[in-house]
């Protein structure tokens, strides 16, 4: 990961970042469609949603990128659970899993 993030390999790493979006993103916007479905969130544009999400993730959460201190991550669990429930149009709390995978770690 460290020869990833070298400023050599800022092109590199950001395509690898795209294809991660572009290959995930299917996958995740079934999950949305099913959950759309289920009436557990609402949106009308579940592919564009999974991308969003994933871009978030992918460059947020990249510690290297921004040199987050990685004690730093778990505290922004919290905004990006409220995030996913505002984005989703789901059920406040339906997302604390996220941060409580955590606690126990």
């Amino acid at each position: 990961m460290e020869s990833i993030n070298t400023p050599s390999n800022a092109v590199f790493h950001q395509k690898l970042m795209a294809a991660l979006v572009k290959a995930l993103a299917p996958l995740y916007a079934k999950v949305i469609t099913q959950g759309v479905q289920e009436r557990i969130f609402e949106t009308k544009f579940p592919l564009e949603t999974a991308q969003m999400i994933l871009t978030l993730t992918n460059f947020y959460f990249d510690a290297d990128l921004f040199g987050w201190d990685i004690r730093e991550i778990p505290e922004k669990l919290k905004p990006f659970e409220d995030f996913l429930t505002n984005a989703l149009k789901a059920r406040a709390g339906l997302f604390s899993f996220i941060h409580n995978i955590l606690k126990g770690a």
